[in-house]
């Protein structure tokens, strides 16, 4: 069974929130010491996953800009730091196969963002899970209000995309798209 978390989040309020009633941006960034345990895998298993992640970060943006391209919004441009975020939230995610905006350590979207070294002045995220395919999880997003208003704002310049899957779960796949503004040029990613 696949789903979409409640609302994307995007929030004005500096305290640490996990999701918020009305879908405003966040406008300053939190201090936060983030760790997370690595995930013990062999070096194939790591180059294997990372291509297949790529692959499928790359099919999300260029539906997500599709969808924006119809509303004369202008297309998002992957950003290491961004991607960095979703990646490792999509990871943590997978480790403890949950679905929520909140990290295991409690960490927020904002304070994931900024520990990535992301100046922001605005972001919000998106996450899903059970989604085998960047299509499918596109679509999920776009049909939920909360999701598209993240996808479809003028707000944000910059995304990250964030991919994981683990055999061992619920879900399997894990999803989390981070939306961003604030520095002028994005960081690129490798394999972009």
């Amino acid at each position: 069974m696949a789903r979409c978390a409640e609302r994307g989040v995007r929030c004005v309020n500096p305290a640490p929130r996990a999701t918020c009633p009305v879908p405003i941006a966040m406008r300053r960034p939190l201090p936060s010491a983030i760790l997370l345990a690595p995930l013990l895998l062999s070096p194939a298993a790591i180059r294997t996953a990372a291509a297949q992640s790529c692959t499928l970060a790359q099919e999300v943006v260029e539906r997500m800009n599709a969808q924006r391209a119809k509303v004369d919004r202008r297309p998002l441009v992957v950003d290491a730091r961004l991607t960095a975020a979703a990646q490792r939230h999509a990871a943590d995610l997978a480790a403890g196969d949950l679905l929520e905006h909140a990290g295991s350590d409690g960490s927020t979207p904002a304070a994931r963002v900024s520990e990535a070294g992301y100046g922001w002045t605005f972001v919000s995220e998106n996450v899903a899970a059970g989604y085998a395919t960047a299509e499918a999880v596109v679509q999920a997003w776009f049909l939920s209000p909360g999701h598209r208003e993240n996808m479809m704002s003028p707000s944000p310049v910059h995304v990250g995309i964030g991919y994981a899957f683990r055999d061992s779960t619920k879900y399997q796949h894990y999803w989390t798209v981070n939306f961003g503004a604030g520095p002028a040029d994005a960081e690129p990613v490798a394999c972009m």
